[in-house]
């Protein structure tokens, strides 16, 4: 074997569209920038996946994230063959953030395009905090809405204002 290690399989998928302007801030189109604030000049950001007015979609966020053991076979004519296998008691401390990880219920890629990234602690912290702040939102949006997410005027008017710059 010539190598054997942790790794992370992960996707990150986002789609969304929106400008920033000169000042980075996020604001929805161009155009919407120069009516509102007299402003000229943009730049547009698009996330993974196309998400235009041609090819509208929900803004939305899916992450996966899965720790293996990969190991990595050479042979004589320098071909490689990549084995990704679960992890087994005796790689993961319990408690740990790769422990959390690997303990995530119902994580199934659904894109052809997984990456690998070689496991360490600050990457794992990574994916545990981004898979918590979706969570989080989760429970935010639940919170205020119900479990089904339906939203009302009397339950939109009860929400803090987000985007007032005071604190």
């Amino acid at each position: 074997m010539k190598e054997n290690k942790i790794v992370l399989l992960y996707s990150i998928n986002t789609v969304c569209s929106y400008c920033k302007n000169k000042n980075g801030e996020i604001v929805p189109n161009g155009l919407w920038e120069s009516k509102a604030n007299g402003v000229a000049g943009h730049k547009w950001i698009s996330g993974t996946e196309e998400h235009n007015s041609n090819n509208g979609a929900p803004y939305g966020l899916s992450l996966y994230v899965k720790p293996r053991m990969l190991n990595v076979w050479e042979f004589p004519d320098k071909t490689e063959y990549r084995e990704y296998l679960p992890l087994e008691a005796k790689d993961i401390v319990e408690g740990s953030t790769l422990d959390w990880l690997n303990s995530l219920c119902g994580m199934e890629s659904k894109n052809t395009n997984t990456k690998e990234i070689d496991y360490d602690e600050s990457i794992g912290m990574f994916f545990k905090r981004s898979i918590i702040g979706i969570c989080n939102m989760n429970e935010q949006l639940k919170r205020v809405f119900g479990d089904n997410i339906e939203v009302t005027l009397s339950k939109v008017r009860m929400l803090p204002d987000l985007t007032s710059k005071e604190k």
